[in-house]
């Protein structure tokens, strides 16, 4: 953490060694929940978009590819269970869109993925970002993931 203070709940235990000791620190589990809750926002997007019958808005940013300096704030429990809870919920938009279009899952999306595709994509994704969480100091590789 190269000299960064460690963040501390409101009760003042330090969070990596609570719910995030499967996680670098409880910096890089900051940048991992942001990432997710951004590639759930894009494919929800993407799926809504479909479903209308348009174009959807481009992500020119990328931002699961970057490190924020908003990042290295500190990140307490209270911010975990805030940042799960919107995780949760996201997932659980996204998965009853997904449910309401399974009809329309194998049709053809030209150049774009079908629904399952997206479907299977945004499962195997959160599996990587949950089970693989890198520190933000290093070389990014999930501006592949999309």
């Amino acid at each position: 953490m190269s000299g960064r203070t460690r963040g501390r709940s409101s009760r003042g235990s330090p969070i990596a060694g609570h719910k995030a000791r499967n996680f670098v620190g409880e910096h890089a589990l900051g940048v991992v929940l942001r990432r997710i809750t951004d590639h759930l926002v894009d494919h929800l997007c993407q799926v809504e978009a479909r479903s209308a019958g348009v174009t959807p808005v481009p992500d020119p940013w990328r931002g699961r590819a970057v490190t924020l300096d908003s990042d290295w704030a500190r990140f307490t429990e209270q911010d975990l269970d805030e940042a799960s809870a919107r995780i949760r919920r996201l997932a659980q938009v996204l998965a009853i869109r997904l449910l309401a279009l399974r009809p329309s899952w194998d049709e053809e999306a030209g150049e774009e993925w079908t629904i399952r595709a997206i479907a299977e994509h945004v499962a195997e994704a959160s599996a990587t970002y949950a089970g693989q969480p890198r520190s933000p100091a290093s070389p990014a590789r999930d501006g592949a993931q999309r």
